[in-house]
This record gives C-alpha cells, structure tokens and sequence, in this order.
C-alpha cells in the first residue's frame, strides 16, 4: 500500500512485474502528485486487476497523518479501512469481522484475537 506515492509514474513500466495487491492512496489537493500525474498512474495500471487507486476528493498531502495540519479524518478513516482490509484479504482473513466493529466468534481463533490488536 501506499499513501501519496512520488514517482510511482516513472516506474509505470515496471508495473506488470506487480505479483501482489496494492492500494494507492492519493489526495487530490497534493502539488507532489497533481491530478495529471495521478491520471498518468491511473493509465499505467488500467490493465492491472491487483492495483486499486483511491483519490480523496478536497484533501492535501499528510491528509491520513493525525499530527499535521492537513490531517482530514473521514478521509484518514476511510484510507486506513482499504488498507486494513488489503491486508486482511493478503493474510487470507475474512473481512465480515472489520465491518461489524469486531470479531464473529463463529470465526477460526486467528482471527478472534487478531481483532484487539487492530482496534
């Protein structure tokens, strides 16, 4: 995963090498990663089904950093869902769990105790 990534563009072609799931995150106010750039990425992974890239309309840079001055919560929030969710999925978990505020105790035990960990 990655949060405002620079210079992702000039690795695009690079980007079939990619053998894992990757979430991007991007803040549409970034002057590092303006919209044409992200467009650009956006176009160099079109045909990839394991790289999803998420805009956060009306935020800048740091917006998922809750100590600097940019920090936008409900975008943070939603970041970190889509990232904790990719790693759930890599880890093989099931994401019932992440969206029901805690653990299905119908759930394997690896999952159970991860949940206090994540919270």
């Amino acid at each position: 995963m990655s949060y405002y990534g620079v210079g992702i563009e000039d690795c695009l072609d690079l980007a079939d090498n990619i053998g894992c799931p990757m979430v991007l995150h991007f803040a549409e106010l970034d002057s590092f990663n303006p919209p044409t750039t992200v467009e650009r990425i956006r176009r160099g992974f079109a045909g990839s089904k394991k790289v999803k890239i998420n805009v956060y309309a009306g935020v800048d840079r740091g917006f998922a950093s809750p100590g600097r001055p940019t920090y936008d919560k409900p975008a943070a929030m939603m970041a970190y869902s889509r990232s904790l969710a990719l790693s759930a999925r890599s880890w093989g978990l099931n994401t019932t769990f992440l969206r029901c505020g805690g653990p299905d105790r119908r759930r394997p035990s690896r999952e159970r105790h991860l949940w206090p960990r994540m919270a």
